[in-house]
């Protein structure tokens, strides 16, 4: 299914773009939510004569994230683990997890924005990617103790 997006999503494409989706992704996903209209002669012309509104929206999108990310390098992260006696963690760290300790420290992000390459399952530092825009990314480093 071909459509056309209204606003930039990470992973499929930047906004005033014609993508292809899966036809249920498009139909009960982006297209209810606002994010892309179907593909057609009359939507395109309207995205075009939209064009500029979309590019403003997605420069103040892009500002805020770039924003965030000055406030997510500026963190230390340290996140206390319970471990058993040979220092092996209970269980794992991933990006939910991430997110609520982020929450703590004043900084709301969504899941979906947490790259992590694998779950955190030791002690020590972990380097992991926030994708606060689909143009901005940030590189952290969480330490997990004991």
């Amino acid at each position: 299914m071909k459509v056309i997006l209204v606003e930039s999503v990470i992973g499929l494409g930047r906004a005033g773009e014609v993508v292809s989706v899966k036809a249920g992704y498009g139909r009960n996903y982006l297209i209810p939510r606002g994010i892309a209209v179907f593909s057609s002669p009359e939507n395109m012309a309207m995205v075009e004569a939209k064009k500029s509104e979309m590019e403003k929206v997605d420069a103040e999108k892009r500002k805020d994230a770039e924003k965030l990310a000055e406030e997510l390098k500026a963190l230390k992260l340290v996140m206390k683990v319970e471990t058993n006696d040979e220092g092996q963690m209970f269980g794992a760290i991933g990006p939910s997890e991430i997110v609520k300790y982020l929450l703590e420290k004043g900084i709301e992000i969504e899941r979906k924005m947490v790259s992590l390459p694998e779950a955190i399952d030791h002690i020590g530092e972990h380097k992991f990617i926030i994708q606060c825009h689909i143009d901005v990314q940030v590189e952290l480093v969480l330490e997990v103790t004991s």
